[in-house]
């Protein structure tokens, strides 16, 4: 079992998806699938509600285009924060046991992907 807050679920969407292409032995890459799939469901919910705040929170104005958009009034940008904040704070489980960073083999990944991603993996030399 992994525990991740929302805050750093939001920003490893697109590492998950790096890893998701590499070729995994079966049962792992079964998991990561199923982690990935639980995670983008967990993002999609914040996001709905997120959006749903700036518009509680928010103003129609235009943009610098001319398009219709919507932003927090700055005063009331406090409370927004102050919920997007606690929003973020929320632990998630992702139903899954770390997998070994052998089983990269010698994939690419930065080092920010990696950093983003440790809670999956674990170092079996370490």
């Amino acid at each position: 079992m992994i525990k991740l807050t929302l805050k750093q679920i939001v920003p490893m969407i697109e590492s998950l998806n790096s890893v998701s292409s590499l070729p995994l032995p079966a049962k792992e890459a079964y998991r990561f699938a199923l982690a990935t799939k639980s995670i983008q469901e967990k993002i999609q919910a914040y996001e709905q509600t997120r959006q749903s705040l700036i518009t509680r929170y928010g103003e129609k104005t235009k943009d610098d285009k001319g398009e219709d958009v919507i932003r927090v009034k700055n005063e009331n940008m406090n409370d927004f924060v102050k919920e997007i904040d606690s929003l973020l704070s929320e632990t998630i489980e992702i139903n899954m046991p770390p997998i070994s960073i052998d089983l990269l083999g010698d994939a690419k990944l930065t080092t920010v992907q990696m950093n983003l991603l440790s809670p999956f993996f674990y170092d079996p030399n370490l």
